[in-house]
């Protein structure tokens, strides 16, 4: 509505003969015919493209789980089996008191 507003044309006072329309603000080269979508696009885009890898990791997961994608759902079950298998064997105790010289200095060390 506020693009026909603008380019409205204008009337000669002497004469009724249109003028070619002026356009006072410049139109944007885009894909959207619509002015409100061509204003909203620049600030809403890049949510809408988060939106997006959010519905795709959740689609893909989704299908992983009810094993709608055989594929995708054998190489979870792989993945999580050999993270179980180290997880489970790992060094804990050894991990977190470097973990803790190296973050925080020696004095965690003579505590534990």
């Amino acid at each position: 509505m506020l693009h026909q507003f603008v380019s409205q044309p204008l009337q000669n006072k002497d004469e009724c003969v249109p003028v070619q329309p002026e356009k006072n603000i410049p139109e944007p080269q885009g894909a959207f015919t619509n002015p409100l979508a061509a204003v909203t696009a620049s600030f809403l885009e890049p949510v809408m493209k988060t939106a997006g890898v959010y519905i795709l990791a959740v689609r893909a997961s989704f299908n992983a789980v009810t094993c709608k994608d055989p594929f995708l759902s054998f190489w979870t079950l792989v993945f999580l089996t050999v993270v179980t298998l180290i997880l489970a064997f790992f060094p804990w105790r050894l991990f977190f008191f470097f973990a803790g010289l190296v973050c925080f200095g020696p004095q965690v060390g003579a505590v534990s």
